[in-house]
């Protein structure tokens, strides 16, 4: 994707005024607007001109809402993943293993703390994945070309946290992928553990750059709200987070540096 983005530069910016906002602007309904958000969560506007990304950023700080432009090339620039499969967390910082060899990382690194959820259908294997494609072939072949769709089965809701430290360093965690066993105070299911975890890394990095979502999965609130619609939008919720940092220099249109304006 060319162009640039509009982003919100708020860490922990709701999507309630940005929806609102943009189902004022033309071509959106709120509906619209909420399901953009959900997709590019912190985000205004995509591949636009510079000077369509230029007026929208004009009208949305008019209203409010204040906002960075940053080239699309950027927003795909996070650190490759390392996935963990546990934490330890220490007085002074966590443990983790990357292979066979322990890795210690220092509260006082971490830069950004993002917390992202969304719904998906279970993953299909087997005979199971390939029975609906192949019913609908056969119906089509036999001359049913009006045919409803796919009927939709339960939801999955999928958690994950990201963590990022000032030298790059960037952790995916997971909590059906991690083992608690090292966690003190172990609640009876992955999700509590997994809150229990982020609360307590929560605490230790205050100076952590964090998104709206984190706060609300520690304190219980409804998170429906909240939801995105898959793991590429929790990508793009961690770019902002980055790009959006305070130490990050001014775009302007004679250079293209990632921050605030």
């Amino acid at each position: 994707m060319s162009g640039f983005a509009v982003a919100l530069t708020a860490a922990e910016a709701h999507p309630g005024p940005a929806a609102e906002f943009l189902a004022r602007r033309p071509g959106f309904s709120l509906r619209s607007a909420r399901e953009q958000l959900r997709r590019s969560p912190g985000f205004l506007g995509r591949a636009l001109t510079l000077n369509a990304a230029a007026e929208l950023r004009s009208a949305a700080e008019a209203a409010g809402l204040p906002c960075a432009i940053f080239p699309e090339e950027e927003l795909g620039d996070l650190p490759a993943p390392l996935k963990p499969g546990a934490l330890l967390p220490g007085p002074s910082g966590f443990k983790f293993f990357s292979g066979n060899a322990p890795v210690f990382v220092n509260y006082s690194q971490i830069t950004a703390l993002s917390v992202a959820c969304w719904d998906a259908p279970p993953p299909a294997s087997g005979h199971a994945a390939l029975l609906p494609g192949l019913f609908r072939r056969l119906l089509e072949a036999a001359g049913a070309n009006r045919l409803p769709p796919p009927a939709r089965g339960p939801l999955e809701t999928h958690l994950r946290a990201d963590l990022v430290t000032a030298a790059g360093l960037r952790l995916l965690l997971e909590p059906e992928s991690l083992d608690f066993s090292g966690l003190a105070g172990r609640g009876p299911s992955a999700a509590a553990n997994f809150r229990a975890l982020l609360r307590e890394l929560s605490g230790r990095t205050p100076g952590a750059r964090r998104n709206l979502f984190l706060g609300a999965f520690l304190e219980g609130r409804d998170l429906a709200p909240l939801k995105l619609s898959g793991p590429d939008a929790a990508d793009l919720d961690l770019a902002r987070l980055l790009l959006t940092a305070p130490r990050a220099a001014q775009f302007t249109a004679h250079g293209t540096t990632p921050g605030v304006v």
